[in-house]
């Protein structure tokens, strides 16, 4: 008896629009794929295709599409810390600004 894998066939359609989808959302690829019912690694070498050609096709400009998903990411990080920033400071206000008596006169 022969266990051989047999792999699923997508067409270029299905391709290009589970990269537009992770590409679009702030989702992971782990969570895309889950989605799609396909695997991280496939979805993951969907992209890579997609961004390198891109990255041919990029403008006079020089700022290619895998630096401007560099750069996205690296925003997303830097919002996530302002964020979480932001909520310690209200939660400290909330509890300075409780304290009958303690306030700024």
């Amino acid at each position: 008896m022969s266990t051989m894998k047999t792999h699923r066939q997508y067409d270029d359609e299905f391709r290009k629009d589970a990269v537009r989808l992770l590409m679009s959302s702030a989702r992971t690829v782990k969570d895309v794929a889950d989605e799609l019912g396909v695997g991280r690694s496939v979805l993951g070498r969907w992209r890579m295709k997609h961004l390198k050609k891109l990255d041919k096709e990029a403008s006079v400009t020089g700022i290619t599409p895998s630096d401007m998903e560099k750069e996205i990411k690296r925003l997303r990080k830097e919002l996530a810390y302002a964020q979480e920033q932001r909520d310690i400071l209200k939660k400290a206000c909330g509890i300075l600004s409780d304290r009958p008596g303690r306030g700024m006169s």
